[in-house]
């Protein structure tokens, strides 16, 4: 199994580089953001009133729901491996699991991070370890959860395996656009800062990434290529 062999040996490398890169990234963001572009980024955002605003942000805050995506996923995946669409039910199944891991490291980082939401102080900076005593007893525990942004991470976690799975064009922009929606929903109603919807897009595209690439190198996909060095060899 020496292409099996191979083929882990370079997902953990690339998940290993890219986990370094995301990380990296995020505390350049984060502290670019926190500083300087949070407050005029969220104005201008609120300061949109298209008549369809308020559409895009109900639908967005829908679908970015964890429980919605949950049951909308763990439907079609239980749908596709009935039928027995092999190719589809894994993707779903790599999707499910994508949007639950994201759930729970979102929930995890939100306990570690402590930052406000906006909604409750206008405050970029506004994380727990740096907020005065009396603020403190004047907020609730559950409204220092803003980074990031769960119902944007989930989403994106999700969408990434069906994005990169489906050659229809039109489905791919359709599955790349949803997340967007979920995002600037978030955004408008005051919910995160820019900075947790951008760390949680990043944290989300590259969960999302780990379980499709883990599908494509899953043992049962490999026979083939396997099998072909074996022909090789024999002819060697």
């Amino acid at each position: 199994m020496d292409i099996y062999q191979r083929l882990c040996a370079s997902l953990q490398k690339k998940v290993s580089t890219g986990l370094i890169g995301i990380i990296v990234l995020s505390l350049i963001l984060m502290f670019f953001f926190c500083f300087w572009a949070d407050k005029p980024v969220s104005q201008l955002i609120r300061s949109l009133t298209y008549s369809y605003v308020a559409f895009l942000v109900k639908i967005g805050n829908f679908i970015g729901d964890g429980w919605v995506l949950f049951l909308f996923l763990l439907f079609f995946y239980l749908l596709t491996f009935l039928l027995k669409f092999e190719k589809k039910s894994k993707v779903f199944k790599a999707s499910l699991y994508s949007s639950i891991v994201a759930g729970i490291v979102s929930q995890v980082l939100k306990l570690i991070i402590k930052r406000c939401r906006p909604v409750i102080l206008n405050d970029p900076l506004a994380f727990s370890y740096f907020l005065d005593v009396s603020v403190k007893n004047k907020i609730h525990g559950d409204v220092l959860n803003s980074m990031p942004s769960g119902h944007t991470m989930v989403i994106f976690a999700a969408c990434v395996p069906l994005v990169l799975s489906t050659k229809n064009k039109f489905l791919k922009a359709l599955l790349i656009f949803i997340p967007f929606i979920t995002a600037f929903a978030r955004l408008y109603t005051y919910a995160h800062w820019p900075s947790d919807i951008i760390i949680a897009i990043l944290l989300g595209i590259l969960i999302g990434y780990i379980f499709t690439e883990k599908i494509k190198n899953k043992p049962e996909n490999i026979h083939a290529a396997v099998a072909a060095q074996r022909r090789i060899k024999i002819f060697m």
